[in-house]
């Protein structure tokens, strides 16, 4: 990371980072129509319906091709002019992809086959099927479920899924590249996003600055928790800056997961489109801080409130499981009942910390279960804490417990 990046900017190799992202979602699309064309041609080959197959397979590989002639030009763009020049040409681009899906949809409504028709002209050299009678496929997929016409919306909805997935993520650059803080691309649980560099440069792993700032965001994820005490949906007015999370609870793992669809959406919708309110059920929550903060603290947010009463709990029982939830979970009900004055945030995450010491002597990692030994000097646990760790670290009563 260099110190010379502009305010209010993507830096440049950030800009090819997420180009590369682009592509990688468009080459995936393509896949993903060749293999629906493999399978039109087995269809055939064993005499089984196959219609489904065809439309699938031409909408989606159309659909990428078209979306592969617009992104491409961008890395040249870049190349040349750096993260301002791709700023200038990818608004065109996006507004041409929209024009697209908007001729799809309007074609879909009127049961015109236009697109069809170009799409098997383009892609008709690469079809795995010769002599194909595109128009008594386009007759077999307008009469689809009982004139429903299914199989032929199918065609031009991938159209507007690829495309539209397409121009999204290039205004999602867009969006970021104007905001007033400096911007790079990191992964967070394994995808690139857009990280405000102070919150990356914020220390180094087990730094006062860095575990203050894990503090903060805990701290607002457990403030908007503490909040759903009751079912149903309700209106929400995001953050008026795009570095938010929306988190979503699940009783089946009893754990939070970061929703990506509406982190990367909500964000450039309110942006771009004014639209900053949204319906969120009593399982979710915004987190005003960036997914690469609260990826680091998610597993150490509260419980949901209405958990204890889901039929999952019930199951459960109150024995923590022999898991990594399971441990952390009575890591910190032991540092809970151990210092009730402190900060729950606080609190909280101290049993990060102690539980990193707990990972790393399950793996071995010499002098780290002399922190466990620690722990359990320190803290008071109940008998079952012994059987727990016993479990979880597949020993039979060998350990300092």
């Amino acid at each position: 990371m260099t110190s010379d990046l502009a305010m209010g900017r993507v830096d440049d190799a950030s800009t090819t980072r997420w180009l590369r992202h682009v592509r990688g979602y468009v080459a995936s699309m393509e896949k993903h129509g060749t293999e629906n064309l493999r399978s039109f041609h087995k269809k055939i080959l064993r005499g089984e319906p196959y219609h489904y197959y065809l439309m699938n397979g031409l909408g989606y590989l159309y659909a990428a091709r078209l979306a592969r002639a617009y992104v491409e030009p961008l890395f040249l763009v870049a190349e040349r002019g750096g993260a301002d020049g791709l700023a200038e040409a990818a608004a065109p681009a996006v507004d041409v992809m929209r024009d697209i899906i908007f001729d799809a949809l309007i074609m879909m409504k009127r049961r015109d086959p236009t697109m069809v028709r170009e799409a098997f002209a383009e892609l008709a050299p690469v079809l795995p099927v010769p002599n194909l009678d595109i128009e008594w496929e386009i007759d077999q997929a307008l009469a689809s479920y009982q004139g429903e016409a299914v199989y032929f919306k199918d065609f031009q909805l991938n159209i507007w899924s690829v495309l539209g997935t397409t121009a999204e993520l290039v205004e999602t650059f867009l969006l970021f590249h104007a905001v007033p803080e400096e911007v790079l691309i990191h992964p967070v649980e394994g995808q690139p996003y857009f990280v405000p560099v102070e919150t990356f440069r914020a220390g180094g792993r087990g730094s006062p600055a860095r575990l203050a700032v894990l503090r903060d965001v805990l701290k607002a994820a457990n403030d908007q928790v503490r909040r759903q005490t009751y079912y149903g949906v309700r209106q929400e007015r995001v953050p008026d800056h795009p570095f938010f999370t929306v988190l979503m609870w699940s009783n089946g793992s009893a754990s939070w997961f970061i929703n990506w669809g509406s982190t990367t959406a909500w964000p450039r919708l309110c942006a771009l489109r004014n639209q900053c309110e949204f319906q969120l059920d009593a399982n979710e929550i915004v987190v005003p801080y960036p997914p690469i903060a609260v990826h680091e603290v998610i597993e150490a947010v509260d419980l949901h409130p209405l958990y204890q009463f889901s039929s999952e709990a019930k199951e459960r029982g109150e024995y923590p499981e022999a898991t990594d939830a399971g441990v952390r979970r009575a890591i910190r009900s032991a540092i809970d009942q151990a210092m009730p004055g402190m900060d729950p945030e606080e609190r909280a995450v101290l049993a990060i910390d102690w539980f990193s010491h707990f990972k790393a002597a399950k793996a071995k990692v010499p002098g780290q279960m002399e922190k466990v030994e620690a722990f359990l000097r320190e803290f008071p646990v109940w008998p079952g804490f012994a059987r727990l760790l016993e479990e979880w670290f597949k020993v039979p009563r060998h350990g300092p417990w």
